[in-house]
């Protein structure tokens, strides 16, 4: 049995606290995960450019519920030299973006996934 499928008996309690004191709970968490996760097939070659926020952490878990081959890359990467070597290895692209509204710098977290076409 997958460790991340064994998350749901831990659901009333606190998963991740926000950088604004936020107290999440582990259904919260593996709703946003499963949601986030159900786009992939099993084996997904996924590339994940993370920061230290929620969204970074539900896309892991549910990249791993889901299955997939993920590479976990900081958001600091020049996206450009990121989508040359992408090409070059002749992967398709989808990024997914969701803007946080409430934060000061309307921080987004990118969710780069990568499928052979």
């Amino acid at each position: 049995m997958n460790f991340f499928y064994e998350l749901e008996k831990y659901s009333s309690n606190t998963a991740v606290i926000t950088e604004q004191s936020k107290q999440v709970s582990y259904k919260d968490l593996l709703d946003a995960a499963d949601n986030i996760g159900k786009h992939f097939h099993k084996r997904s070659l996924v590339f994940a450019v993370c920061k230290n926020c929620f969204e970074s952490v539900a896309g892991y878990v549910g990249f791993m519920r889901a299955q997939a081959v993920l590479f976990l890359l900081n958001e600091t990467l020049d996206n450009i030299l990121l989508y040359i070597y992408l090409r070059l290895i002749n992967l398709n692209i989808f990024i997914f973006q969701r803007k946080n509204p409430g934060h000061n710098s309307d921080m987004i977290a990118y969710l780069l996934t990568c499928m052979p076409w």
